[in-house]
């Protein structure tokens, strides 16, 4: 688990996000007085907007190393993809970020920080729209996308998604802009690109994210959740009048959950397992 107060997490990702950015703004004095404000404000927003409309993330430490985390690693992912002159901008991965922060956290805050990462995005570009047109949509795409996943194979539908909603939009622009057949054709193969790289980045990050910030997704859930597992099959063999109960509380759990507006999927998959003391003994329970 990590308990690192959320003001040190908040400074620590502005120090970060400043060292990051410093090299593509310059060592003017002017410069890094704007960086640094642009920085401030960010944080600022993201303080305001936390405590207004998520306040249970508030007094979560964890919850907010996570954000810092996703906040700093979408940058470096861009500014990295940036370094490369042969790398399209369509192709920087922001979708990835949208992907595990739904999951893990909130989807509107997904939205904030895809925004966000998305301005960054245009920023490190050359202030390109363009850049911020295609990252934005494609981050949404997934962020949506995101909201029906219930296992990690699902991640590889959402990566279609997003790669067909960047090929639209970079389709557009390049009627827009008047583009070749050909630069329209290489714009929307990096719109593939970005698709597959979010699916692999996020399906990299998921299960890490998940046990070193202590979160648990749908994802983990359902399978945990499968009675084919060792442990609920025991259960089911060697404990029947104590399999069946089960059932029934868990029925019963993850209606109360639905009532009151809590995680009835996590009520009832811990109800499956709130009886299997009872496998040391079974013969007690019949």
């Amino acid at each position: 688990e990590v308990h690192i107060p959320s003001p040190v997490v908040t400074v620590g990702s502005a120090l970060i996000l400043f060292a990051l950015l410093l090299p593509q703004v310059g060592l003017t004095l002017s410069k890094m007085g704007a960086l640094a404000g642009l920085i401030a404000v960010v944080m600022l927003f993201f303080i305001l907007y936390i405590r207004t409309d998520l306040p249970q993330f508030v007094n979560d430490d964890e919850a907010v190393f996570l954000i810092g985390f996703c906040l700093v690693f979408g940058v470096a992912m861009v500014e990295l993809c940036q370094r490369f002159e042969w790398f399209s901008p369509y192709a920087v991965p922001i979708g990835a970020i949208t992907i595990l922060v739904t999951l893990l956290l909130h989807i509107r805050l997904a939205f904030l920080i895809g925004v966000v990462l998305s301005l960054f995005c245009g920023v490190l570009y050359g202030l390109s729209f363009d850049a911020v047109f295609v990252t934005f949509f494609s981050g949404m795409a997934a962020m949506m996308a995101a909201r029906h996943i219930r296992h990690r194979s699902d991640l590889i539908r959402a990566g279609f998604h997003i790669a067909w909603v960047s090929g639209l939009c970079l389709y557009g622009l390049g009627l827009f802009h008047m583009w070749t057949t050909t630069q329209i054709l290489r714009a929307i193969f990096w719109g593939g690109v970005n698709g597959a790289l979010c699916v692999l980045v996020a399906l990299a990050l998921l299960p890490a994210l998940e046990s070193f910030f202590s979160r648990v997704t749908m994802i983990t859930l359902l399978e945990v959740g499968d009675f084919n597992r060792p442990l609920l099959r025991r259960l089911m063999i060697e404990a029947p009048g104590t399999y069946h109960h089960t059932l029934l509380v868990s029925a019963l759990a993850e209606q109360a959950a639905e009532a009151i507006g809590a995680n009835s999927l996590l009520c009832r998959v811990g109800m499956y397992y709130h009886d299997v003391g009872k496998l040391e003994h079974p013969d007690y329970f019949i």
